[in-house]
């Protein structure tokens, strides 16, 4: 075949990728510009301060920005909260918007902007909104809201077209039908799916006696207390992208049980007063990990130590130590802003101990575990530790692993080593020094370096000890001494490779069996040459198939339909796939033996106004063992709800068998959470030209689980490169 046809091909190839990627946004740069592109690049305002999962889009851009990534704001950008998160604007003229979570904003385009004020669009969601010096134009659908100068307004719309807008501050104009009204200070507006305006009073006979704030937690539903002064009648309870729920009342107290998320609260009475808004946000609480000390670690009760913990770039840290885990009294506490505290505590015995935290408003944020921690008079001495020594007989095995797929390793661990774990027959010797006064050691051994997840913990009198039964792998040891009536400091973390693990066993050795007779002797030798001649008729038939290798780039039709029962969407991918590679290995008696399949395709959902599309990203490759069976492995996505109005795409590992003959091949296997999967795929040979062939290929494939439903088709035509 003519090389320089194939390269052209592989040119052309790459051009079109880079098309695609630049198109997608993920590349640093276009490569086609317009000037009415240009037109909308003038900076109109930044992004003050966010938290969580904020994205932003900006103009023609296909995919979503991290907030992280971009601080500054142009016309015709969209802004995008997810649950749990938050976002303030802060634009040239001064007006401010605060973005509750699950909510959109549109900035619209300059042209229509006046009097150098802002416009912005939404759909549904919640946000407050501030003016200054000039006014702001807020559009949902054929509805126009403006803010007057130094005006403060709250906005909240549910995914039935239903409103309620709150005015703190100012006037708001409210245009609907070519009528405009003018709503005043202290009021609240409710506007249903029909827009017809219904106005309410906040009367000062109905207050709240619980103040607005942030609630941390590590456990939900939260449990939470209300309690307010006047006589309510119906209790509403406001949550972004939500409707409106409303409960009768005739008490001045609540009882609440919140998940994560923005809550308002409000009261109100048959004659047409409302209570303001009381504002509460439940958040997951971000997770203090501790550095030092360790946990179970003995100090001395006469030095000082150091106490140390991740930073959460919290206001202010608390430390807190007790005699009983659910630390209903506290011995001792102690506050500071730092990372990390230097105390000498008159504590003796065992303690546990946690850190807490406040944010920049002073709300709790509670800890998330505890340390256990021993204070003495006197230690005894920390074992000194004996190196581990590497078998002597033991090659360095990283140039070898080095040459081997990841993925063969990968499936050796899943697939082979659970199958032969009880015949593991290797072992590390442990060893220490004796310590004076010792009676008897104690041993951890963790999967982690700080002693967390705990593998074994052994109380022996021995200064070493053989782990066994366990498959070689990286692990941490401590030790330490103790006495009838005190214990010792634990040595220094050891750290445990895998090519410190020895073949062989522990046990005696077994006294040797009778030797054969004179036959059986005999037999064992022929049954050694037939099977040592058979093993090396199979090597010189392996070695004499000479391997070869192809590239396949396939193009074609795809039509997939993705239904999540318990999450209620549903996803779909019609049209022509761009990116579907291969790249195979053959072998004379093993046709592709060896593959890696990348492949990508867009899939788009249904009824969702925040996401429109969302990209796929699918990893194959399979190895057979045998001529017609073999193993595969693939990453593909699994597609779940990230938010109200947001999906996410989560990559999935599946493993199984696959059966393949020179038409057609066949995949059965299982994923994570347990996601079964069955796929077939043919392969037709059209026309072939030397090294150049043409196939017709196509695949169909299920997924099967309770709460999914998948169905995929493909056919395309495949060009198929192959190198001798």
């Amino acid at each position: 075949m003519n090389f320089r046809f194939f390269i052209i091909c592989i040119i052309l190839i790459i051009i079109q990728s880079v098309i695609l990627l630049a198109d997608l946004g993920l590349l640093p740069f276009q490569l086609f510009h317009s000037d009415a592109d240009k037109a909308v690049q003038n900076q109109i305002g930044y992004i003050k301060e966010y938290q969580n999962d904020v994205k932003l889009k900006g103009h023609q851009q296909i995919l979503w920005d991290k907030a992280e990534e971009k601080n500054k704001l142009f016309a015709l950008d969209k802004v995008l909260t997810n649950e749990n998160s938050s976002i303030n604007l802060e634009f040239n003229n001064g007006a401010e918007i605060k973005v509750s979570e699950q909510t959109l904003l549109v900035i619209q385009d300059p042209e229509i902007q006046t009097d150098n004020g802002i416009s912005i669009s939404f759909n549904y969601g919640q946000f407050d909104a501030k003016t200054q010096l000039s006014s702001l134009d807020i559009s949902n659908g054929d509805m126009k809201f403006t803010l007057n100068k130094d005006s403060k307004v709250r906005f909240h719309a549910d995914q039935n077209k239903e409103m309620v807008i709150t005015v703190d501050q100012g006037e708001l104009d409210i245009t609907s039908e070519g009528t405009t009204k003018k709503i005043k200070k202290d009021s609240k507006v409710y506007i249903n799916k029909d827009q017809k305006i219904k106005t309410l009073k906040i009367s000062n006979h109905l207050k709240w006696k619980t103040k607005s704030k942030t609630i941390y937690s590590h456990k939900f539903p939260v449990t939470t207390h209300v309690k307010w002064q006047g006589e309510a009648e119906r209790f509403k309870t406001l949550k972004p992208a939500k409707s409106e729920k409303s409960v009768e009342t005739s008490s001045n107290h609540k009882e609440l049980n919140l998940m994560p998320g923005h809550y308002l609260f409000a009261l109100e009475k048959s004659n047409n007063t409302t209570s303001d808004y009381l504002d509460i946000t439940v958040k997951p609480a971000p997770k203090i990990f501790y550095y030092t000390p360790y946990t179970r670690d003995r100090l001395l009760t006469q030095k000082t130590h150091r106490f140390q913990w991740e930073d959460i770039n919290a206001k202010a840290y608390m430390i807190e130590f007790s005699e009983q885990r659910d630390f209903e009294t506290i011995e001792f506490t102690k506050n500071t802003n730092n990372t990390y505290i230097e105390l000498s505590p008159k504590l003796k015995g065992r303690y546990f101990w946690r850190v807490s935290a406040k944010d920049k408003n002073n709300n709790l944020i509670p800890a998330f575990y505890f340390n256990e921690i021993y204070f003495q008079d006197r230690l005894l001495e920390a074992p000194k530790i004996v190196p581990i020594r590497r078998p002597a007989n033991d090659k360095d095995k990283s140039s070898k692993n080095s040459h081997c797929r990841f993925w063969i390793k990968c499936l050796w661990q899943l697939i082979v080593q659970p199958v032969h774990a009880e015949e593991n027959k290797q072992y590390v010797k442990l060893l220490w020094s004796a310590v004076p006064d010792a009676k008897e050691y104690v041993l951890e051994i963790a999967h982690d370096p700080y002693f967390y997840e705990i593998l074994k913990t052994v109380n022996t009198s021995n200064h070493h000890y053989h782990l066994k039964n366990t498959k070689p792998q990286v692990l941490y040891w401590r030790v330490a001494a103790q006495g009838e009536d005190i214990l010792g400091a634990f040595s220094p973390i050891q750290k445990i490779t895998p090519d410190q693990w020895i073949e062989g066993s522990t046990e005696p050795a077994k006294k040797s069996s009778p030797a054969p007779t004179l036959a059986q002797a005999q037999a064992q030798a022929q049954a050694q040459a037939q099977a040592q001649a058979q093993a090396q008729a199979q090597a010189q038939l392996f070695k004499t198939q000479k391997p070869k290798w192809s590239f396949n780039y396939t193009a074609g039709y795809e039509y997939q339909n993705l239904k999540q029962e318990n999450e209620d969407f549903n996803l779909t991918s019609k049209g022509f796939i761009p990116v579907n590679v291969n790249f195979n290995f053959d072998k004379q008696s093993f046709p592709e033996y060896f593959r890696i399949n990348i492949k990508w395709a867009e899939l788009t959902a249904e009824e969702l106004v925040f996401q429109n599309t969302i990209d796929s990203l699918y990893i194959y490759s399979h190895y057979l063992l045998k001529p017609h069976w073999g193993i595969y492995l693939e990453s593909r996505p699994v597609i779940s709800r990230l938010s109200f109005e947001s999906l996410q795409s989560n990559a999935k590992l599946f493993i199984g068998g696959r059966y393949q003959n020179p038409f057609i091949g066949v995949n059965f296997g299982v994923g994570q959470d347990s996601i079964f999967q069955l796929r077939v795929d043919n392969k037709v040979l059209l026309y072939k030209y030397s090294d150049l062939s043409f196939h017709l290929y196509s695949e169909i494939e299920t997924l099967l689980h309770q709460d999914i439903q998948s169905t995929r088709a493909f056919m395309g035509l495949q060009i198929q490169f192959n190198n001798h």
